[in-house]
């Protein structure tokens, strides 16, 4: 696919002295403008890598606490087995727990993907 041809432009810009006021006062409110734009810039990408690093450590914790919320189930599914095995003439397979726990354990193992 063949592009158009560009139009040219016609050229009429006028020469303008660096000595102009109108010229430096123009210049003047074009570097502030630069000046203020560029100072967002870097305050917005010190903001953004403020909030990963926030993020970042949320997020240890937050891995942290999953590890230690396993080992208390598993903790608890050890006491539980314990128990219900003991002399209460009750049997796991009784219960239906047995399945239960089991799927405790594969959704344990999903989560751990994250």
């Amino acid at each position: 696919m063949k592009m158009p041809p560009r139009k040219l432009s016609t050229g009429k810009r006028e020469m303008v002295s660096p000595n102009d006021p109108h010229y430096t006062e123009k210049r003047a409110k074009n570097n502030d403008a630069v000046k203020k734009s560029r100072e967002k810039t870097r305050q917005k990408a010190k903001e953004t890598m403020e909030k990963v690093s926030q993020l970042k450590q949320e997020n240890e914790m937050l891995e942290e606490r999953i590890k230690l919320l396993a080992k208390e189930l598993t903790f608890l599914k050890d006491i539980f087995m314990a128990h219900a095995g003991s002399s209460h003439g009750i049997t796991v397979d009784d219960m239906e727990i047995k399945s239960l726990l089991e799927d405790d354990d594969e959704m344990i193992e999903g989560k751990e993907c994250y």
